[in-house]
């Protein structure tokens, strides 16, 4: 079982074009006699005055790009090829379209707006995740347009239904179960497991010595509160949640990951919001979710749409670790 992924998160790690499916791949290795030929051929004063600039010195010893570039591409050459391929086949998308300034600075406040509520403590995070994610002014600014240009271009498919705003308001401020969760991968395991929590040993000493989902393990299996009309878990553990009380602790339930015990901590009852009251906002939270899932779906479309060669071992070698990991 894992706690739900922040949006902030899922903006970084899968709105802009991280797909799935892989785009089609060829890997040309050139021989030797080739690779020696294209060298003194396409070498250009200019690009060999790019290759000897010195970028550091080290106890005055020059640094220059052709020293770092192996490792450069090693470190992150598919992570860069990977932005530079969603970017290009944006742009073809997009054709004449031009996607304005004031388009790409809404993309940042949407962006920090999701980090969180209050703008201060949003560009707080942003600055903490930038530097954590390694986006400097170039990747990032990169990063807004893709998202500015894919929401561009799935507008027209974004609807929002009263429907889906009242199950955004009964997630919201409906009732809610807090729960605590041991994940095993077999059942003789959490059989025994199981025996040993109903006998009274501490139910977070058994989630640390045995839960086998570090994201809950992080948090002692405590999962954020689970309301009855939450898709995003299995319904056998909603039907296992319902019949517990607080403070029991449910049978051996099982997932299609493996299986889990559960332990009823608290049930959080309505809270006195009414629909009216925030149908507004709850409108544009669903928008932006409509929004995120059309992008995403869009990207992995155009992904899967280029025509990739990778010409170079080590640019491969890195291109296949990162292709889907895109910011």
């Amino acid at each position: 079982m894992k706690r739900r992924m922040p949006l902030c998160l899922l903006m970084c790690l899968t709105l802009v074009g991280c797909a799935r499916n892989s785009p089609k791949l060829s890997i040309v290795q050139p021989s030797p006699d080739i690779q020696s030929t294209a060298k003194s051929a396409s070498v250009t004063p200019k690009a060999a005055a790019s290759s000897i600039q010195t970028l550091a010195k080290v106890d005055n010893v020059p640094v220059n790009l052709a020293d770092l570039t192996p490792s450069l591409i090693e470190a992150a050459g598919g992570q860069v090829l990977s932005e530079r391929i969603m970017s290009m086949k944006i742009r073809e998308k997009l054709g004449k379209t031009i996607i304005t300034e004031d388009q790409i600075q809404a993309e940042r406040q949407i962006f920090v707006s999701s980090l969180h509520p209050d703008t201060k403590v949003g560009e707080q995070l942003l600055k903490q995740l930038r530097d954590r994610e390694g986006l400097g002014p170039n990747r990032f600014d990169d990063f807004l347009f893709r998202q500015a240009a894919l929401r561009h271009l799935v507008s027209d498919q974004v609807t929002v239904t009263d429907q889906a705003i009242n199950q955004a308001y009964e997630l919201r401020y409906g009732p809610a179960s807090v729960v605590q969760i041991i994940v095993i991968d077999n059942t003789a395991d959490a059989v025994r497991i199981l025996n040993r929590a109903r006998k009274g040993e501490a139910f977070g000493q058994l989630v640390q010595q045995f839960s086998q989902n570090p994201a809950s393990k992080a948090t002692n299996g405590i999962l954020d509160p689970i309301s009855p009309v939450d898709a995003s878990y299995p319904t056998a553990l909603h039907k296992a949640i319902a019949r517990l009380e607080v403070g029991q602790i449910s049978d051996v339930v099982a997932l299609d990951n493996g299986f889990a015990i559960l332990k009823l901590l608290s049930k959080n009852a309505r809270q006195s919001v009414t629909l009216d009251d925030v149908k507004a906002s709850l409108a544009v939270k669903v928008r932006r979710e409509v929004e995120q899932m059309l992008m995403r779906q869009m990207a992995a479309t155009l992904m899967r749409q280029a025509d990739v060669v990778v010409l170079d071992r080590a640019l491969n070698q890195s291109w296949q670790t990162n292709k889907n990991n895109l910011p």
